[in-house]
């Protein structure tokens, strides 16, 4: 299966395919195909990674730390996942839920861009892709959290479609993108007080495109009120145990 080739964008609007920068920022690669590059940036110490505590993580290959695609192109393949203190890899039935949810409010993955903060093993990045998202980003801080993510990449065939900045989400999201994204999904560790203000960068340095999709995983007891602060509707929110997921739309 070859997915070296972005599809076809489904709506009327001009996509850039992207590609990384040495500064870690996405710059427009007008036509053609992407070619991320994977430099790493310096570390500085703060928590990330998907659950992540600030801890080490591990990359886990047996089975019972696997995790399958869900739905399109790379249906049933595996994702080699993140272990260690504070990882949580979003399961099966959050994935099945959340990506009906964004279906039956019009998404049309061929025109996406995604971008996926806290990445950890990527399981939301790399199902947008496999149903056909143009593009998508990885922000992870983790050195072996993010091979992990250039491993499930290159095991699906994905690395012309994708790209992993190895770098602090606060710090990255401080700086203004070279345009903005379609989805952006925030899953930061719990208990660390990085939401809301990785949100509010996020958010006022342009990130997420007029009408685009603005998801967070987060504990369920943690209380978030942005809708009139930034503009957004809440769309839909759901609980699964201790995780709680919540869909907004930027107003236009």
């Amino acid at each position: 299966m070859n997915h070296s080739k972005a599809p076809a964008a489904a709506s009327g609007r001009s996509l850039a395919i992207m590609r990384q920068s040495p500064s870690g920022l996405c710059v427009p690669r007008l036509g053609g195909e992407a070619n991320p590059s994977q430099a790493a940036a310096p570390k500085i110490p703060r928590p990330s990674g998907r659950g992540s505590i600030g801890l080490k993580a591990e990359v886990s290959n047996h089975k019972g730390s696997q995790m399958r695609i869900i739905a399109g192109a790379c249906r049933g393949r595996v994702l080699h996942t993140v272990s260690g203190p504070g990882y949580r890899p979003a399961m099966g039935k959050v994935r099945e839920s959340l990506f009906s949810m964004l279906e039956a409010r019009g998404v049309v993955w061929g025109a996406v861009r995604f971008l996926d903060v806290f990445a950890g093993s990527g399981s939301l990045g790399f199902e947008a892709l496999s149903r056909g998202a143009v593009w998508a980003d990885f922000i992870e801080m983790d050195h072996k959290a993010a091979e992990c993510l250039r491993k499930n990449a290159a095991a699906l065939d994905l690395t012309g479609r994708c790209a992993v900045l190895e770098d602090d989400a606060l710090r990255v999201a401080a700086r203004r993108p070279s345009a903005p994204y379609h989805i952006i999904c925030v899953d930061p560790p719990y208990g660390a007080g990085l939401f809301k203000p990785v949100l509010r960068n996020l958010m006022r340095q342009g990130w997420l495109e007029d009408e685009g999709f603005l998801i967070a995983e987060i504990e369920k007891g943690l209380t978030i009120n942005p809708d009139a602060q930034y503009d957004l509707r809440l769309e839909a929110e759901r609980l699964y145990g201790n995780t709680r997921i919540l869909v907004w739309v930027k107003n236009a």
